[in-house]
């Protein structure tokens, strides 16, 4: 096969040169391209399914399929993201080492998201490595590379205009983005000019700082609501993320929004038109951002451009969280209230012709997917209905074009989006040029059933969304299922095999680094398959260098492809990588898959240490009975041998008892990738239950199985679907006999597994009551075991202590009182006596 500079088997992207940089810091000299192959362009960014993210590759993947270039997307994570924020996120960023210039053409980076917790020096130094390649950067300039930026400034500067000039506004809190992030300041800046040009003197007790997330956003809005008195008119946000953050607050506090308090983002994320009252933001372009990353780098690598850089102007959308509704709009144009136009829209065509193409660049911005975006034909349809509507005074004929335009873009591509922005924007326009006021209230009612008509397909749009993505989840939860119950690697493998497909990803390989824990040069592919077809890797796997992502022995087809290379690890061990060929759109399902590959890969290397261990062991023990054998004349040397030896054997024991228990761990970890909001409930939960069972009198021997058994206290909640498990509000008296289930579940799981026999007391019985009104056996009083009672009280402690979706965390004074007040009822008195001593001692 003819290799080209940048593809594997014209696929897969890998080179001989590549294996001369296995890291990211390697400069080497490219050949030039092979047309007989296609390019591969390499794209570092975020985690796929970050909202912002989510929309800006699909549209690297598109112009990539139009333009026959090959893609690898490599997810990592901000650069030097802190621990305390994200905990084992970092460690995502080892998949920047695999790529080097020997093995990609050129390089689309994210630099917004990598910048986000940094300075332009550190962005700057990890561009260096990569400065021999074509490179696009998004959102920030570097110098020397292709630069898309987006006109922040002018963006926030109509958002906070439009509060002023149009609402009046005069106290207008800020929420900014982290300070020293490029776009960040630039968002800040625009806010202050504003604010100066429109003579409002700036009050610093109105500003906070936040890190672009919700959870951040809380705290710093909570935090000013708190200070300052008085509530602002407004709260704009630096982001969406963080305006759905404020919003929560608000609402939590019984504020109306946008009655007694606007607010408004940036970015128009697809959550931002879904909240309560749909917020009013500026909308990056950011499905053309990925198209013109891909257009501009692919003009570099064929020689047509130079490096250059272009700016993208930020668009106001105007929605309800600002104050503002299309009836207002229409109402505030009554046609008394400008001079009437001697002609309508109708006829003129410069006036026609301008109309619509506002709205349908309009309608196209708004357009998150734009592999379907509507033709201009169906505005210009749109237009004329609506005039006749407006010259006969029946909007039948509007609304009936509306409705056969809608059915025709769900049976296209299924995307609703930017259908409400371009009613809102046809009214907008056309409103001015309306001359005849008795028929105001017709065109109102219009307006208002469009609205209504949108809405109501766009609902059921996302309904069906919903139900699709639920039915993925269950999918991938069985797939999880069965991958966390594997400890074998071959038969994970054929896990992995099986399931993919079945999710729409018909090819992948997974490859685990040579040297474990660490990212390597030498790498083992295990598992390859490609377009549902296996290749057969042979007993143990197939080596290769790292940098080559693939075998060059491996024949793939001759075709383009785009990729998303994933790192395989567990809390700070590299463990390896797959790589997936890009099926569906939703980037929660590669995320999803490499979390459970990971947790199931560590549970299966723990178990092969095991095994190997024990192998060590019999050859230990069969040499020394031969030993014995042999030379029974020196039974006093053989015996000091044999002292060694058992010490050794004890040594290996524990260490297998160490390794079960880290297992057990490792299962627990993956509850909590489930589980978000019990993250570490487990820990805790297992270090206070050791304490009261240690001052209750407990032996060593029965603290090693409670302490098994508290960290799989909820196992049995891998069987529990996510729809119920993961569900924010209150559960339905069905969906909680599903989740009373669960101890059951542990059973069935644990039971068979004769090293956890007595560990079972725990997550079999914690859900039992002293007066018998627990589950599952309702058991009574001292029939519940003792490390069962125990456990029983610190879960609780933990739980109402721990701040969750569905309920507010409690103060100690009050989980202490129901402690007391449950005392015979729920718990054993006597380990409530105990546990209060042991509070009452500071101990907990």
């Amino acid at each position: 096969m003819v290799k080209g500079p940048a593809a594997v088997q014209a696929a897969m992207i890998m080179t001989d040169d590549g294996m001369a940089g296995t890291h990211a810091n390697t400069v080497e000299t490219r050949p030039g391209p092979n047309p007989q192959k296609p390019l591969t362009a390499g794209v570092f960014l975020g985690q796929l399914e970050e909202r912002y993210q989510s929309i800006i590759w699909p549209g690297i993947v598109d112009a990539a399929e139009e333009l026959d270039l090959n893609l690898v997307f490599f997810p990592g994570a901000p650069l030097e993201v802190p621990h305390d924020i994200y905990v084992y996120m970092a460690e995502r960023n080892a998949i920047y080492d695999l790529a080097n210039t020997g093995n990609l053409d050129g390089l689309i980076l994210f630099s917004g998201t990598l910048a986000g917790y940094v300075d332009e020096n550190t962005l700057e130094r990890f561009y260096a490595r990569f400065r021999s390649l074509p490179v696009v950067s998004l959102s920030l300039p570097l110098e020397g590379a292709s630069n898309i930026l987006v006109d922040n400034s002018i963006g926030m500067r109509n958002l906070v205009s439009h509060l002023i000039e149009v609402h009046g506004h005069q106290r207008i809190a800020f929420i900014r983005g982290p300070e020293g992030h490029a776009e960040a300041d630039e968002r800040y800046q625009a806010y202050l000019d504003t604010l100066a040009a429109h003579k409002i003197a700036f009050d610093e007790d109105l500003v906070v700082t936040a890190q672009f997330t919700a959870t951040t956003s809380r705290k710093a809005i909570t935090g000013l609501l708190d200070r300052v008195a008085g509530y602002p008119d407004v709260i704009v946000s630096a982001n969406d993320r963080m305006a759905v953050g404020i919003i929560d607050v608000l609402q939590e506090r019984g504020l109306d929004i946008p009655g007694d308090i606007a607010v408004t983002g940036f970015d128009d994320i697809e959550e931002s038109r879904y909240t309560l009252s749909p917020l009013t933001t500026v909308a990056q372009p950011l499905y053309e951002q990925g198209r013109k990353a891909v257009e501009m780098l692919h003009s570099q690598l064929t020689g047509k451009t130079k490096p250059e850089t272009i700016t993208l102007p930020a668009r106001l959308v105007v929605r309800q969280s600002c104050g503002c509704s299309l009836a207002q709009e229409i109402i505030k144009h009554e046609p008394d209230a400008h001079p009437a136009h001697p002609a309508g829209p109708a006829d003129s065509g410069n006036q026609r012709e301008r109309i619509i193409t506002e709205v349908y660049r309009a309608w196209k911005d708004n357009q998150q997917n734009q592999q379907g975006a509507a033709d201009i034909q169906w505005v210009e349809r749109l237009y004329d209905a609506f005039l006749d509507a407006f010259n006969s005074g029946d909007p039948g004929r509007f609304l009936n074009v509306l409705e056969e335009l809608l059915i025709k873009t769900l049976q296209k591509d299924g995307q609703i989006t930017g259908w409400q922005e371009m009613i809102y924007t046809l009214g907008q326009r056309v409103n001015p040029y309306l001359n005849a006021k008795s028929r105001l209230l017709c065109i109102n009612e219009t307006w208002q059933r469009a609205q209504a008509m949108v809405g109501e397909v766009a609902a059921r749009t996302q309904a069906n969304n919903r139900y699709q993505a639920i039915l993925r989840t269950l999918q991938i939860s069985d797939t999880g299922q069965a991958l966390l119950t594997t400890f074998d690697i071959d038969k994970l493998m054929n896990t992995v095999y099986e399931s993919l497909p079945e999710l729409g990803i018909t090819s992948c390989f997974v490859a685990l680094y040579d040297n474990q824990g660490k990212v390597g040069e030498q790498a083992r592919m295990v598992l390859a398959f490609d377009d549902r077809q296996r290749f057969d890797l042979g007993p143990g796997g197939l080596q290769f260098p790292a940098c080559r992502f693939v075998p060059e022995a491996l024949q793939l087809p001759d075709r383009r492809r785009s990729w998303v290379l994933l790192p395989l690890y567990f809390q700070t061990d590299h463990l390896g990588f797959i790589i997936m060929e890009i099926g569906p759109r939703d980037g929660m399902v590669y995320e999803t898959i490499r979390q459970y590959i990971s947790s199931a890969l560590n549970g299966a290397l723990l178990l092969q240490e095991r095994i190997r261990a024990e192998e060590e062991l019999k050859k230990y023990r069969d040499f020394l009975e031969e030993r014995v054998r042999e030379r029974t004349n020196e039974l006093n040397e053989i015996n000091i041998q044999l002292q060694y030896e058992v010490s050794e054997r004890k040594l290996a024991e524990a260490n297998l008892i160490e390794a079960y228990d880290t297992t057990l761990e490792g299962w627990a970890r993956a509850l909590e990738l489930r589980d978000k909001e019990t993250e570490n409930h487990s820990r805790r939960v297992t270090e206070l239950t050791l304490i009261l069972a240690k001052t209750m009198g407990l032996p060593a021997e029965e603290l090693v199985q409670i302490r098994r058994g508290a960290i799989l206290h909820d196992i049995g909640k891998m069987a529990i679907p996510d729809r119920i498990l993961r569900k924010a509000g209150e559960l339905t008296k069905e969906e909680f006999e599903i989740i009373k289930q669960h101890p059951k579940h542990s059973y069935d799981l644990l039971s068979r597994i004769p090293f956890l026999e007595k560990a079972l007391e725990i997550p079999y019985c914690h859900h039992e009551n002293w007066d018998g009104s627990g589950y599952p056996r309702g058991l009574v009083g001292e029939q519940i075991p003792l490390a069962a009672r125990i456990f029983s009280i610190v879960d609780v402690w933990d739980a109402v202590q721990s701040e969750r979706p569905y309920n507010r965390a409690w103060s100690r004074e009050r989980t202490i009182n129901f402690l007391l007040e449950q005392s015979e009822k729920k718990f054993d008195p006597r380990c409530v006596e105990t546990f209060m001593r042991l509070i009452k001692d500071g101990k907990i």
